[in-house]
């Protein structure tokens, strides 16, 4: 299964790249355009160097440390990605109230 969910990410996922980077730029006010895509150009940046930088720290810290779940021993990587893909979810999730509270109101 390994090697069929490889190709299958290398084919999706140029093109989920490119809609999530291109997705703030759907509802920009025309008005002070450059500001907006300045602004959003430095935090994106500025996430992307804590990101880097937390979890680098992260990695270090729990270097030599496991996890037992369902007699599954995970490394400090694993538990790394799994804490990321549940605070997507969990974003994702907020994201989707959001736009039901702003559709609704």
């Amino acid at each position: 299964l390994y090697p069929l969910s490889m190709i299958f990410g290398f084919i999706f996922a140029p093109g989920i790249n490119i809609v999530f980077s291109n997705l703030p730029y759907i509802n920009l006010p025309e008005s002070e355009l450059t500001n907006y895509i300045g602004f959003y150009s430095a935090m994106s940046n500025f996430a992307a160097f804590t990101g880097a930088f937390f979890g680098k720290k992260f990695i270090e810290i729990t270097d030599g440390k496991t996890i037992s779940v369902f007699n599954m021993v995970l490394q400090n990587k694993q538990y790394l990605l799994i804490f990321t893909a549940i605070m997507m979810a969990l974003a994702s999730y907020l994201i989707k109230k959001l736009q039901r509270l702003s559709d609704s109101g």
